[in-house]
């Protein structure tokens, strides 16, 4: 890029979507009443795991792209797309020459849906009705979706991502755990400051609740550790560069 890079970063987009609320107003007046998101994990039995707490989203987000052609989407990508659209939309990111505009994105963990396995698992069934794993080996392993794997590499979801935002500069995806959101920002901030992108999205996404995330948890071995579900994004760009466009 011409000229000096620039060394100051302005957030011009940002939304986040936690078990308080879809957006920072509706988040930050929650907290300001003092109240909690974390409750008893629901959706799914956890009574295998005792005190099963975490904050989770009450609803699903949407999906970024419902009449596209065939995704590999998960809770976890339809999050990201639902953060990162709504961060770039009110940061005029469009407006940008798409090649100097970077994405740094940190993913937790996607655990594979429970019933995902189902059709393989019915397929694999011995004569006396339980599992046989011969059977599994011997052909019931292709009764799993092709595109199944793909739903649990987190580069599958910053791709697509990429793809439907038209993002064509420096990229990124860490994972997992909570250092991975400060590497992605670190990495987003140092590329601005050379002036390898013009413009910076960066997006996470924590863990997914599920039985595999309690018991990950669990085996850590920290307790009072609290899942919490909830995704973010913020767009940056060179301070300079945003205040020539008026954003």
């Amino acid at each position: 890029m011409k000229g000096d890079p620039p060394r100051r970063a302005a957030i011009v987009g940002a939304h986040v979507v936690t078990a308080l609320g879809d957006g920072l107003a509706a988040t930050l007046s929650a907290l300001l009443e003092g109240r909690s998101g974390i409750a008893p994990v629901a959706g799914f039995d956890a009574s295998g795991t005792p005190d099963a707490v975490a904050a989770q989203l009450v609803a699903a987000p949407e999906t970024a792209a419902a009449d596209g052609p065939t995704r590999v989407e998960t809770p976890h990508g339809a999050l990201l797309h639902r953060c990162a659209r709504a961060a770039h939309g009110e940061g005029r990111g469009a407006e940008l020459p798409r090649e100097t505009v970077g994405a740094y994105v940190a993913l937790g963990m996607v655990d594979s849906p429970p019933d995902a396995m189902d059709a393989a698992i019915a397929a694999s069934a011995g004569d006396d009705g339980a599992f046989a794993l011969d059977r599994f080996f011997g052909g019931g392993f292709r009764s799993i979706h092709p595109l199944w794997p793909l739903a649990m590499l987190n580069n599958v979801a910053a791709g697509q991502l990429a793809a439907d935002l038209d993002l064509r500069g420096d990229n990124l995806v860490v994972t997992s755990e909570a250092d991975a959101g400060v590497r992605a920002f670190a990495e987003a901030l140092g590329a601005l400051s050379i002036g390898a992108v013009r413009a910076a999205l960066v997006a996470g996404v924590a863990d997914h609740v599920s039985a595999a995330a309690l018991l990950r948890c669990a085996e850590r071995g920290t307790p009072g550790e609290v899942l919490g579900e909830g995704g973010g994004a913020l767009l940056l760009e060179g301070e300079l560069d945003a205040r020539a466009r008026g954003v």
